[in-house]
């Protein structure tokens, strides 16, 4: 990202005490089959492969360097009837930054 985006996405927090949840969001997932968490993320998961009956829809940014296209087919496949996603090729990890094509698009699966 340029200085200019960085600062952009900084300018609401302007100090790290505004981002204490970010930070300890990484100690707080759990991956040990023991630590705490564990038994609430597997009873999740089989709620959306097995009971899920809601409509769904994904969307992936192609550049994005952390939940790549394949992590995310990955996730897909985990998701009881999900559709195939809407990929924004510029797209990365911020793809709600493209939200105007992902609204209409949504509304368009809706009809």
């Amino acid at each position: 990202m340029s200085e200019a985006e960085c600062a952009a996405y900084d300018a609401p927090y302007p100090t790290l005490a505004y981002r204490a949840a970010t930070q300890a969001f990484p100690e707080r997932v759990p991956e040990h089959p023991g630590d705490d968490g564990v038994s609430a993320s597997r009873e999740a998961a089989a709620f959306w492969r097995e009971r899920w009956q809601g409509r769904s829809m994904m969307v992936i940014g192609a550049q994005d360097p952390v939940f790549t296209p394949a992590v995310m087919a990955r996730l897909r496949a985990r998701i009881r009837d999900c559709a195939p996603p809407m990929v924004i090729a510029e797209g990365g990890h911020f793809v709600q930054e493209h939200g105007a094509r992902i609204a209409t698009e949504a509304l368009r699966q809706l009809s």
